[in-house]
């Protein structure tokens, strides 16, 4: 009886979700989410992804390694076979980690035209100056994902209010697609963009991540 209740609940819990993410007319909060069963195919199903161009910030990268890592891995490749341009942007990695995505690099660049790029920060010697530190430590658990149309006129974002190292889930999500960015989302959108952009001028490519 446990076990048939959990899969009643666990079917009403993704059908909220798939309702919720289904209505690209305004934006929506999820209490918890995981990127590879929610995030992924929120972007998938906005329509034609040729040409266009997502930023996602994560944290060690280790979701990868996690017991559904596949899916993500699944995901990333769904993006990318819809021509998507993705760029992985993680905080640290440990080897395990550069492994896995060195080898779906490899399976993965040159698919109809597009390009994954995982790139990795690197902190200085002597730290980070004050206000990169400030955003480092904010994006450590704050993880967003910024879309950018084809023509970069239209934007969505993703916002993980709250992903915790070595965990699948991530908490207090706040999604928004392209027709319900107006001015207060576009500040929003802007404020993660700058976060974004002040931790790239420290990152690497994958290949090139000293662990």
């Amino acid at each position: 009886m446990a076990n048939l209740l959990d899969t009643r609940q666990r079917r009403r819990k993704q059908g909220v979700r798939q309702a919720r993410l289904a209505d690209y007319d305004s934006d929506g909060r999820l209490a918890s989410a995981y990127a590879a069963s929610d995030l992924v195919p929120w972007v998938s199903e906005m329509g034609d992804l040729r040409g266009c161009r997502i930023q996602v910030l994560g944290g060690d990268g280790t979701y990868i390694n996690q017991e559904n890592g596949r899916v993500w891995r699944g995901g990333l490749e769904t993006w990318i076979n819809k021509g998507l341009d993705v760029d992985y942007i993680l905080l640290g990695i440990d080897e395990r980690t550069r492994e896995q995505y060195m080898r779906l690099l490899d399976d993965l660049n040159g698919k109809d035209g597009s390009r994954l790029r995982v790139l990795v920060a690197q902190k200085p010697a002597e730290g980070y100056p004050e206000g990169v530190r400030e955003t480092e430590e904010d994006l450590r658990t704050c993880h967003p994902t910024l879309l950018y149309g084809t023509d970069h006129g239209e934007r969505a974002m993703w916002i993980e209010g709250d992903h915790q190292p070595n965990s699948v889930f991530a908490y207090d999500v706040w999604y928004v697609p392209p027709n319900a960015m107006k001015d207060e989302q576009r500040a929003e959108f802007r404020h993660y963009e700058d976060q974004i952009e002040a931790i790239k001028p420290y990152c690497v490519d994958l290949a090139d991540a000293v662990v």
